[in-house]
């Protein structure tokens, strides 16, 4: 099997129903698809099949954080994540990867994001750079994890 990541944009109907079905798949209870997806840049991970259809398996979203947010000047990863059976293949490495070329194209000086008690999900993050930090927008709770990587 052979996997590409695209940029996608919510314009796109198809794009748009391949995020929300991840993020229902990856983040259930979540609010869909977060409460700034238009203002992220987003991308997809999809497995490719030798006909050349596709199935999207992981996702990954960014956003530069505004001036009045803690953190202004970084951007800031919303989402990302990898169904299961897709795992082991480095594919959320390769989202994070696209995010951060995307972020120092934007002139972002570092990006941010957190975790809750996800292992895997911490490890693809420490495997391309970032590392724990103390968050000014800390989110009250157990298991909450900051990541932080400078551009």
């Amino acid at each position: 099997m052979k996997y590409r990541i695209r940029r996608v944009y919510l314009e796109n109907a198809a794009d748009s129903r391949s995020l929300s079905a991840l993020d229902a798949a990856l983040l259930p209870g979540c609010p869909e698809t977060s409460e700034n997806a238009d203002a992220c840049a987003w991308w997809l991970c999809e497995a490719v099949d030798d006909e050349e259809d596709a199935e999207a398996v992981g996702y990954c979203g960014a956003r530069l954080l505004r001036d009045e947010e803690p953190g202004a000047g970084a951007a800031y990863l919303a989402r990302y994540g990898v169904v299961g059976g897709h795992g082991g293949r480095k594919l959320g490495q390769r989202l994070l990867r696209a995010a951060t070329r995307w972020a120092r194209v934007v002139g972002a000086r570092e990006l941010q994001t957190y975790t809750i008690d996800n292992p895997p999900s911490a490890n693809a993050l420490i495997a391309v750079g970032y590392r724990q930090f103390t968050s000014p927008w800390a989110i009250p709770g157990e298991g909450v994890s900051y990541w932080r990587l400078r551009l």
